[in-house]
Order: C-alpha cells, then structure tokens, then sequence
C-alpha cells in the first residue's frame, strides 16, 4: 500500500511518495555504499515494525549512530512507529548525555558501534532496551502494523528533536512537527534550481545538528540524492575540491568554519568546481573576502548567507554580490523567505526603525514549535504576539541583536548575551569579533571574556601577528574594548558539528591570562 495521490499528513506518507517515484534512485551515498529510496523505505518499514512492540505513539527513541547512509534509516525508523526521533552525538561523554536523557526519557536506544563508549557509561543509569542498528534493520515488516499507526499520527505531532545547549550549556531539544518538516519541504521546492531531482547535495553535518534538515529530510521529501563527504577530506582543501569535481556536487551546506578553513588552503581558484549550482552557510559569521572567494571558484553557483537557528531553520536569506559588499563588513543576512516573517523590536517590545539595533525575533510555519518538557524555558522563548497586537502568531525569541540596512535586509550584529561589563564598563563583545573580520589577512578566530578574571581574550589563526590583530582593532574600536590576552593558535578546535569550539578554547585557555 503506497499512498501517492493524497497531501501527506506524516512524514512516513511522504517517503512512501517518493519511493514510489524514485524507487531505484540512491538516496544516500558514501563510502558505505548507497541506499535507494525503495530500499531506504523498506529498511525504516522493518526498524519500525520492531519499534511498534517496543514504544507508544509519540514517545522518544535516541539514535546514536555516526554520519553514514543508514543513519537516516535509523531515523526514519522512529518515524514509522510514530515515534520522535532524537539523534545524538554518538561520542558525545556519558555525562552529557546524561543531561539530556533526564528530559528526553527514551523509551529506547538505536545505536552502532561508535557509541559503544558512551552507552557502556550509561548502562547503570538508563532502563530502556538499547538496539544496534545491525540487529534490527531486517526485522520482519509489520505492514499493517505501519499503515495504521498512520491513522494515529498527524501534522500536529512531534517527529523530531534537535539538541543544542545555546549560550546555557544546558541542553534543550527543540521539537519539530510532521507539519513543520512537511511545510519546509514545500517551501525549499519552491527553489527549483536547487531543489531538484538532479540535486547531488554535499553532506557535512551530522545527522544530530539542525544544518542536517537539508541532508536528511529535505532529499526524502523531495527525491534528490545527497553525497556523505568522509570527514577526512574537509581537512585537506585541495582533496576537497577534487572530491567535489570527481561525484558532481551540486549544492553544499557547510558551517562557516569549513568555508573558511578551504578558503584558506589557497586552492580556490577561479571557475574550480564549475558543477556546483548553489553554496549555502550559515551560523557564523562569514567574512566578505571569503565569500568573494567561493563566488569566483563556483562561478556557475549561487552563494547564499543563510539566517536561522536549531529553533527556527532558515527564515531570512542573502544571494551573496561581491560588488555589493566591501572587505570587512557583515555580510547581511538578507531578505525574508515567503512565508516567514522577522521582527526588530525595542525593550518594550515596540518595532525600531530601519538601522537602529534591536532584538530579533522570528516565525515561519516551519518554526519549531518548543522545548521538550521544558514548559518554562518554552514560555520564555516562544512568544505569543510579542507586539500585543492582539494577533495568535508565535515567534521565536532569537537572542540575537541586528537591523534593517538602507535596503532592507536583516543584518545580524552577534548575539544579546555577549553584553558584558569589563573594567567598569559596559559593552558589546559581539562588536570585538565584528572588527576582528574587519582587519585586513584576518582568517579565523574569536574572542571571548572570562568573567572570572575580567580579562577578554583573543584567539585567531593564520599570519597575522599579535601587532599586527592590535592594530587592526585599536583602528576599530575603543580602547577599553581592546583584548587583554592573545592566543594565536594552529588550528582552532571545532565541535562535532563543525563550528568552532568555543568550549573548549575556555576550558583550555581561561585561568591564564595572568601567568
């Protein structure tokens, strides 16, 4: 029974959709191997027929698996017994994920042997049957079983869990709906030129983190093929490009970090990867000679700077014009995506006129809809007609600081929380980073304050000298803002995800500014 003429109301209804149309068309390739949509419909069939005898409609199941194709089988899994999938980190420390099982309360764990470790650090503290994938990928298909727990499952119901821990460091699962998956779906293939059943998507995000909404269910809604890039080859730029030339990538989606690091391999050369049609970051902060770089090596593409959060994926968006944006400016953030919608408002909640700074807030119907058993910080968050308009929309609380340019398009100045008062005075770290991508041969890096010890300290990597980042940004900022302690480092750490690891910069760095 493959459902293929009516509007799906679960995401299972829209794999078997485009099963049916692409049966033997890989969905997902690595150096596993390949996964046809026909197969990876059958493999989340038998997951879920085990899963049906083992979870309640609507309860959480932790998949615990690395970047490989039967990940997403794994996921959609969950999704096929009604269930919320929530992948994790599978090397994320015991303790950690403790943390995150004290709300998330799986009723079961699917997982492969990279989170062998983890789940050994857990066994006395977590009472659930733990699975691994190997044992029950072909599990006898409980057909009718599967078709009506269709019955039971509709928009409105949770599919999906991203966790993040923000600025807290406590962990928080945004909740996302089969609405919410389905309406970002409808909404991406609208962008035919990307969206495509000739897309080879480059994949670099785990399955774990947000990025991965275009990786994992945007091809399963839509039919086109994604490329697992091995994590090896993003260290070492000019293997990057041949990999890309070599499997035809079409569209990649990368944290900024990444951008940066092949950017500065010095192997971007102009018309180098001729076959990609679209290049989309997000999350970071993107220097303008960078993006000028990427534009001029995928000279057939598009390159986007994309706005949005594990809480709300992708609500504004910018086609990046070299001509448009000068060296050591933000690049914006740009326009709003049709359907979305973001505002700019003032500590009263009042709307601030077009170049002054406020707080951002967002909405979009593929804005999660709240934490996960988190009443409290959900409140907090999500907020229900913030200009007491009298209107029932919902937005998100971003936390982040930015304006509407003289052409009116979101630029984001960094984030609210990195408002500080160092020696005596108040000020905004977010601007320190702004002029650090501001100074000429600046690659990578950040600063960050100890509150600790008042000291604000600069990591950055590349050639430049200490004197050489001093005097970029005594040209920039006030001196009380300057940076006491200067860290250059070789590599700066990155997080599972990609991003740069500002965790472990504090935890390795912080306590030595006075030595």
């Amino acid at each position: 029974m493959v459902p293929t003429t009516k509007m799906s109301s679960n995401f299972a209804e829209r794999l078997d959709t485009v099963a049916a149309k692409y049966p033997d068309k890989p969905a997902f390739i690595s150096e596993n191997g390949e996964i046809t949509f026909s197969q990876l419909r059958e493999r989340t069939m038998s997951i879920g027929s085990l899963l049906l005898d083992v979870i309640k409609p609507r309860q959480p199941v932790a998949v615990l698996m690395e970047r490989n194709i039967w990940a997403p089988a794994a996921i959609l899994g969950v999704v096929q017994a009604g269930g919320i999938a929530a992948p994790l980190d599978a090397t994320m420390p015991a303790e950690r994920m403790l943390k995150v099982f004290e709300t998330l309360a799986p009723a079961c764990i699917i997982i492969d042997h990279t989170a062998d470790k983890t789940v050994e650090g857990l066994k006395d503290h977590v009472d659930c049957p733990i699975y691994y994938y190997d044992d029950i990928c072909n599990t006898e298909i409980n057909e009718a079983g599967i078709m009506a727990m269709r019955d039971v499952i509709g928009l409105t119901d949770p599919v999906m869990l991203y966790y993040t821990s923000g600025s807290t460091g406590i962990p928080k699962g945004a909740v996302y709906t089969h609405r919410c998956m389905l309406n970002y779906a409808d909404r991406a293939s609208d962008y035919t030129d990307v969206v495509n059943e000739d897309c080879i998507c480059g994949n670099q995000a785990p399955f774990f983190y947000a990025n991965s909404l275009n990786d994992l269910w945007l091809p399963i809604a839509c039919g086109y093929t994604v490329r697992i890039i091995p994590n090896q080859i993003f260290l070492f730029p000019e293997a990057f490009v041949n990999y890309v030339n070599q499997y035809g990538i079409s569209t990649m989606v990368m944290t900024p970090m990444n951008y940066i690091y092949i950017a500065d391999g010095g192997v971007l050369t102009p018309g180098c990867m001729p076959n990609v049609k679209s290049v989309y970051m997000s999350g970071e902060v993107v220097p303008v000679d960078k993006m000028k770089l990427w534009a001029e090596a995928c000279s057939n593409a598009q390159c986007w700077n994309i706005y949005g959060a594990t809480e709300f994926p992708y609500t504004a968006q910018y086609c990046f014009h070299p001509d448009e944006c000068k060296d050591g400016e933000l690049v914006p953030v740009g326009y709003n995506i049709r359907d979305s919608r973001v505002l700019i408002l003032d500590e009263n909640g009042d709307m601030v006129a077009p170049g002054v700074v406020g707080d951002v807030y967002a909405t979009s119907p593929w804005r999660s809809a709240g934490y996960y058993r988190n009443k409290e910080l959900t409140l907090a968050s999500y907020i229900r007609d913030p200009m007491d308009e009298g209107v029932d929309t919902i937005f998100f609380k971003t936390g982040d600081l930015g304006w509407i340019d003289e052409k009116g398009r979101l630029v984001i100045r960094g984030r609210k929380d990195t408002q500080i008062k160092h020696r005596g005075y108040r000020m905004d770290i977010g601007e320190v980073n702004t002029a650090l991508v501001g100074i000429e041969g600046w690659q990578n890096g950040c600063v960050m304050f100890s509150e600790d010890e008042d000291l604000i300290y600069c990591f950055w990597t590349g050639p430049l000298s200490e004197a050489d980042v001093k005097s970029g940004l005594q040209a920039k900022i006030e001196k009380y803002m300057m940076p006491n302690v200067y860290v250059h480092l070789d590599e700066l750490p990155r997080t599972s995800s990609g991003k740069m690891d500002r965790v472990t910069l504090k935890e390795k760095y912080f306590g030595q500014g006075m030595k």
